[in-house]
């Protein structure tokens, strides 16, 4: 089995995570298994596409820096990686927010972490609605991140 998927690939300090998440798939077929979370399985395409279509939403509609910061507030699960994923392709950093902290906590993490958006589930979307000292909140499990395929993003330029 190791031989038919190498460990080791060279980088340089150039290449980023996201950079290595598209090499990597971009040399396994698009509808191998990428993410196994008890009994949800994500391919690397349905995987990419939501957080292509996140990181798009966020670089579009919300100006992230390269400081920026984008807040996740999420249950352990396949939306968390896509999350996490989607700010990364977006050019920013994540700040996690526990999915049962008391909304005074949340607040001041929002406004302490100086987050531009707050990526959440539906599960707390009408709590978190509630508690953020700002409009920027973004449902994004399935039921409710409806995109259209975006093109996918490789670097921050």
């Amino acid at each position: 089995m190791k031989n038919n998927h190498p460990t080791t690939l060279p980088l340089t300090q150039n290449q980023t995570v996201i950079w290595l998440d598209e090499v990597l798939h971009g040399q396994s077929p698009m509808y191998n298994i990428a993410l196994v979370f008890e009994q949800t399985e994500l391919t690397c395409r349905e995987l990419n596409a939501p957080a292509n279509g996140v990181a798009h939403y966020l670089r579009d509609r919300r100006p992230i820096q390269p400081d920026g910061v984008i807040a996740l507030q999420l249950e352990r699960g396949e939306w968390m990686v896509v999350a996490i994923l989607s700010v990364w392709k977006a050019g920013a950093a994540y700040l996690p927010i526990a999915p049962d902290a008391p909304t005074g906590r949340v607040r001041y993490m929002l406004e302490d972490g100086r987050a531009k958006a707050l990526l959440t589930d539906e599960a707390a979307y009408t709590t978190v609605k509630a508690a953020s000292p700002f409009s920027a909140h973004l449902c994004i499990d399935g039921s409710r991140w409806k995109r259209p395929v975006e093109p996918i993003i490789t670097s921050l330029n």
